[in-house]
């Protein structure tokens, strides 16, 4: 019993003990399972927490990266259309926009030097500017955010392929668990704005060096940058344009080229006068830069300084497969299974359908009937006879050129004082047409007596009309024109004003047909036809009698100008060195004066083209009614023609003069003003007068009856003198100075004032005020220096500068120093006048000598003096001139 009960206690025990055991072990295994289930809770609160931060950060981050976007892609499209700025402030517009400036003519284009910092920092400063307008951190308030902020500073970097911005922006929001803290954002906005400004920058390179830019050449070597060129008279707009596929549009980087207008009064010159400037920052070079305007960047003095290209070319060949042509690379053409021609531009080497132009504009019909182009092809296009000094008044030449199967047209600069060449170039054996718009070298046709020195396509661009029975027969192949309804290139005409010669004498009607032969093949002169393929019959005059009709050629030659091309060389540039705006007078058998437009025209015709615009010397060809609106190219009838001339009354005369005036006997409602005593050779004589309606004046020392004595013959003849150059005015003041009469060969001089107002009307009759002079026999006048003005716009201390030095009497030596002393004891400047030097321009003193003097200006200096000694010995008093 007892060995049995104590077993069976024994394995009770046992089982107690091991329930025990289970017990702690289930006790043990609970604590872990809720240890880890506690550990595993704070864990999941802290990545909860984590994430929040992150999300908040990056919530932040985007809201104020997407703000600098919405704010940097406008101003990026608005800085590309104005030309690398948004306020460019230069009265030059494009279809309504206002552009920037990159160069301005002076004799040559000067760069202006618009650098990349320059861009960047208004950039900067415009988003600064515009970004609060974006960012509203209220909205976080409602996410249970507190915040602070300090002000913004924004700096912009322009790459090639987009626009960098840091924004240091400190902010530091709150939250009852965290806070978070910002200093810099950094965004970029994916548009070329620094591509599309380097190819602005080369072209303004290449427009400076040479005065003209291939952008048929850019183009067919650059795959995705397109190019237009136009020229408002007289500006040049380039519009440079690279599409954006995020926003569907043209990212456009369009600037303007600052023209002169040199019609009929200059000749056009492509020249250097300052070195290169190299941005420090980013070593951009531009040409042709003043020296002031280097300061801080490094600057070469060497005028024929060389800028390297700073865009190069992306297209490697052509790739053809079939009919199909493809501007890829090499290795890409390989996997096409297509054949690559390296350096294939133009993909000459097969027809290619998909880059030809299959119909271009045809200026008869104006629609795109016109003839199928190859890519890479240029041409000219003419609205009249062309070449052979047979262009019709009003017209003009125009460029036209096929690039990917798209047709480009560009006007050449107006008045014809550019000319569209054409020729055939050899690609591959395969033959293109090239054209080019290119300086028309009229200028000294007149002067030249053999064939051989007329058809020096060298130097000039001239036509010899050997057929002519008059004694000039060298004229321009393409004749300029001018503006006639001003007056303007009136003593042109007058070169072709003829005397019969012996073949006159023995000729007389073909030598009249041929005097008005030459006549129109000087320029916008004699009797002739217009853009509307009208006659006018005002500017030709001959003894013997009207000409014969045939001398007008036929009707309809203005919608076949395409039949004809200008064949003179493409990249003609040199000038002769007799090159000079031409001056004649009316006189002699055979008169040439300036062509007329009709008192009425079609007005509407000067916009009946799509592809050529209306244009002021268009519109006035047409008729004296037809008035020119600027802000839309357009051309409309003046309702009420005004035909009344200006009247003309004179004013005050300078001290010590006295005035008598009466009406003349020798000229038609002509009046006289007689000047008392004598003007002194050399002095100022001051007189003002005053026209009944707003008008352009100018004063002509000769009557136009002068010399009508064949055998006398005026050597070195006064110019006519501008008193006014752009703006109508009412009333004028003239200072003028007259040269010896050793020069002239006269004492006595008629100034004919004339007049012109808006509208074409003329003063009626002859207004002369009646001068003698009196020549200084006792030399008791000493020379006087009348005013120093410096070419640049700044003084560079430590450097050349260029400095007009205008006297009244021709000088033998002129000289300077930086403290007033005695004459020879300044130093020397290389210049001296006689006097034929004497100076007619509106923008100088008038009847002065120039002295164009380069002085080095070191850097302590803050004044120069000048003197001028005359023919005589005589010096000037010395001439302070302040450096600051």
């Amino acid at each position: 019993m007892y060995n049995e009960g104590q077993k069976i206690l024994s394995k009770k025990g046992q089982i107690t003990i091991f329930i025990i055991i289970g017990i702690i072990l289930i006790i043990i295994v609970s604590f872990m399972l809720y240890v880890k289930e506690i550990s595993e809770t704070k864990s999941k609160t802290n990545f909860d927490d984590t994430n929040r931060i992150s999300h908040d950060r990056l919530i932040i981050t985007n809201y104020i990266q997407n703000c600098i976007e919405q704010v940097a892609t406008p101003l990026v499209f608005e800085i590309g259309k104005k030309g690398g700025t948004s306020n460019p402030n230069s009265a030059v517009y494009w279809n309504g926009t206002e552009l920037n400036i990159l160069a301005i003519y002076k004799n040559g284009y000067i760069n202006k030097l618009l650098l990349r910092q320059s861009i960047e920092a208004e950039i900067s400063d415009k988003i600064n500017k515009t970004l609060k307008s974006c960012i509203n951190l209220s909205i976080f308030e409602k996410q249970g955010f507190s915040f602070s902020e300090k002000e913004t500073i924004v700096n912009a970097t322009i790459n090639v392929d987009g626009l960098f911005i840091k924004l240091s922006y400190p902010l530091n929001f709150k939250k009852t668990q965290y806070s978070l803290e910002f200093n810099d954002f950094i965004s970029r906005v994916n548009l070329p704005l620094g591509e599309l400004y380097l190819v602005a920058i080369d072209i303004v390179n290449e427009e400076i060096k040479s005065g003209h830019f291939d952008k048929e050449d850019f183009m067919l070597k650059h795959k995705y940058i397109r190019i237009e060129k136009h020229r408002p008279y007289p500006d040049i707009i380039y519009i440079i344009k690279k599409f954006d596929i995020k926003s569907g549009k043209d990212l456009v980087f369009q600037f303007a080229i600052k023209g002169e207008e040199t019609v009929g009064r200059k000749i056009i010159k492509y020249e250097s006068d300052y070195g290169c400037c190299i941005n420090k920052i980013d070593g951009m070079c531009f040409k042709n830069v003043e020296p002031s305007k280097c300061a801080n960047n490094i600057y070469k003095k060497d005028t024929n300084c060389e800028c390297e290209k700073n865009i190069k070319q992306d297209i490697e060949g052509c790739c053809i497969s079939g009919d199909d042509c493809q501007f890829i690379t090499e290795q890409e053409c390989s996997s096409t299974s297509g054949e690559f021609y390296k350096n294939d531009f133009r993909c000459s080497q097969s027809y290619c359908h998909n880059l030809n132009c299959k119909s271009t504009y045809n200026y008869t019909a104006d629609d795109f009937s016109g003839p199928l182009k190859k890519h890479g092809e240029s041409w000219c296009s003419y609205e009249s006879l062309v070449g052979k000094g047979l262009d019709y008044v009003g017209t003009r030449h125009f460029l036209h050129s096929c690039i990917n199967g798209v047709e480009y047209a560009e006007e050449c600069r107006d008045y014809r004082e550019e000319m569209c060449t054409e020729g055939m170039i050899s690609v591959n054996d395969k033959i293109y047409s090239k054209g080019i718009c290119r300086i028309n070298r009229w200028y000294d046709c007149g002067m030249q007596k053999t064939e051989s020195a007329c058809k020096d396509t060298k130097v000039r661009d001239c036509y010899w009309s050997g057929f002519l029975y008059s004694q000039l027969k060298c004229h321009p192949e393409v004749p300029p024109g001018f503006k006639f309804w001003e007056e303007n290139g009136k003593q042109i005409c007058n070169i072709a004003s003829l005397y019969k010669d012996s073949d006159g004498k023995k000729y007389p009607k073909s030598w009249g047909h041929s005097a008005l032969l030459y006549c129109q093949r000087t320029g916008d002169c004699g009797n002739y036809r217009n853009y509307a393929d009208e006659i006018t019959e005002f500017g030709f005059y001959n003894k013997d009698g009207a000409p014969q009709r045939w001398v007008y050629w036929n009707n309809s030659y203005t919608k076949r100008g395409n039949d004809f091309v200008v064949g003179l060389g493409l990249y003609a540039t040199n000038l002769s060195s007799s090159a000079s705006m031409p001056r004649g007078f009316d006189r002699g058998d055979a008169r040439c004066n300036l062509w007329g437009a009709p008192l009425t025209g079609k007005c509407e015709l000067c916009m009946n083209t799509k592809l050529h615009p209306c244009t002021e010397y268009r519109c006035k060809s047409l008729g004296k009614n037809c008035i020119f609106i600027k802000a839309n190219n357009s051309c409309i009838p003046t309702e009420n023609l005004d035909i009344t001339p200006p009247k003309i009354s004179i004013g005050e005369l300078q001290r010590g003069y006295k005035l008598e005036t009466r009406s003349s006997t020798n000229y038609r409602n002509g009046i006289e003003n007689i000047i008392t005593p004598d003007v002194m050779v050399h002095q100022a004589f001051s007189f003002s007068f005053s026209t009944s309606k707003p008008t352009r004046c100018k004063i002509s020392l000769y009557s136009p009856n002068v010399n009508e004595n064949p055998n006398i013959l005026i050597q070195n003849p006064l110019p006519d003198i501008l008193l006014n150059e752009l703006d109508y005015e009412t009333k004028y003041n003239a200072t003028l100075r007259f040269p010896s009469s050793s020069f002239t060969k006269f004492s006595a001089y008629p100034l004919f004032i004339r007049c012109i107002d808006r509208f074409g009307n003329k003063n009626d009759g002859e207004f002369v005020i009646k001068v003698k002079t009196i020549e200084d026999l006792d030399n008791i006048y000493t020379p006087k220096i009348l005013k120093v003005e410096k070419e640049q716009s700044n003084i560079v201390k430590d450097s050349e500068n260029k400095f007009n030095i205008y006297v009244n009497e021709p000088f033998n030596l002129c000289r300077h120093s930086f403290s007033d002393v005695e004459f020879y004891s300044m130093n020397p400047i290389n210049c001296k006048t006689e006097e034929e030097d004497i100076i007619y321009d509106v923008n100088h003193p008038l009847g002065s000598y120039v002295c164009n003097a380069s002085i080095f200006i070191p850097n302590d200096a803050s004044q120069v003096y000048f003197s001028c000694e005359d023919k005589n010995g005589n010096k000037s008093n010395s001439y302070f001139y302040n450096l600051n």
